[in-house]
């Protein structure tokens, strides 16, 4: 009984941390956006943009 109850308040601290960072990055003013390609040719495969919510334009970042 010991053990489930450390697991749910675990569970429950996981949850509510991953609820912060994601509410963070989503008031960001620059959120990250992913965009995956799937080819076999020159493309990197997953491409990382800073986007500007206020110009509406991206930078990449890798």
């Amino acid at each position: 009984m010991q053990k489930s109850k450390i697991k749910t308040f675990s569970m429950r601290w996981n949850f509510l941390l991953l609820f912060v960072l994601i509410s963070v990055s989503c008031f960001s003013q620059e959120p990250y956006l992913f965009i995956g390609t799937y080819t076999s040719g020159k493309s990197k495969g997953i491409y990382v943009y800073r986007f500007n919510t206020t110009t509406g334009t991206g930078t990449e970042v890798s």
